[in-house]
């Protein structure tokens, strides 16, 4: 293992994150790599090297935040919060809305709405604010939670994670699954679909990750409304409480496969 160039690429991976610059396909993508390079990982080295330690808890905290950044989806969290507005761009599909974090208005007044969301990337940005960030960093910022509570609170709302009544968040919870299993929501990603298939078949191409895209949102839905946890999503950062921190690494992998 190339331990400089695996370190600059999980910074890279980190930055792009952060920032939003993926496209949610593209972590699907990432996601598979970031478990290969798990799975990869000697035990004793972590325990022993400290480069190779710092890899290894990297991509531990990037695997959960990869698969709720691919999985979950921002739009209808924002609609929670306030009025969907679309705006249409060329080549790419903008949401406008009215911010969540200051008013759109004066004198009582509503005026054009602030804030955009693209759904692609699960990214948001405040043209009135200058608010910015990707879904759990609008979580964190909407709900006044740290990095890792919003995570978990994602993680429940899209039924990642079962949900009990005597959480804490269990109101906010049904807050945000409120908008999620709207029929508001629901009929733009029917429409979203019809769509889909009135275009020829080589724009329908061009469109393939859009309307994967729409399939899982739509997935997500049904599985949530017949109350059924993904048992895709296993919180990688919980693992020394499922397994022990003295068990194998081929126990831990089959957590994970």
């Amino acid at each position: 293992m190339k331990v400089d160039l695996v370190l600059d690429n999980l910074e890279a991976i980190k930055h792009n994150l952060c920032q939003g610059n993926y496209l949610r396909e593209d972590i699907d993508d990432i996601y598979l790599e970031l478990i290969m390079l798990y799975n990869s990982i000697d035990l004793y080295s972590v325990e022993n090297d400290s480069e190779i330690a710092l890899i290894y808890h990297m991509v531990i905290e990037f695997l959960d935040y990869c698969y709720i950044i691919s999985n979950c989806s921002l739009l209808p969290l924002a609609m929670a919060n306030s009025s969907l507005r679309r705006n249409r761009l060329v080549g790419v599909d903008k949401f406008m809305l009215y911010c969540t974090f200051h008013a759109d208005e004066a004198d009582g007044k509503k005026y054009t709405p602030s804030l955009s969301i693209w759904d692609n990337k699960n990214k948001y940005y405040c043209y009135g604010c200058y608010c910015e960030g990707n879904i759990i960093d609008y979580i964190c910022a909407s709900e006044n939670l740290d990095e890792a509570k919003a995570m978990m609170l994602l993680a429940k709302i899209f039924l990642l994670f079962p949900v009990s009544e005597d959480d804490f968040d269990y109101k906010i919870v049904l807050k945000y699954r409120k908008s999620i299993l709207s029929a508001e929501y629901l009929e733009f990603l029917v429409r979203e679909r019809k769509k889909f298939e009135s275009l020829s078949e080589e724009e329908k191409q061009r469109h393939l990750p859009k309307m994967a895209n729409v399939d899982k949102q739509i997935n997500n839905i049904n599985r949530i409304r017949a109350g059924i946890v993904d048992s895709n999503f296993i919180p990688i950062n919980d693992f020394k409480y499922l397994v022990g921190e003295d068990e194998d690494k081929d126990k831990m992998n089959l957590f994970i496969i």
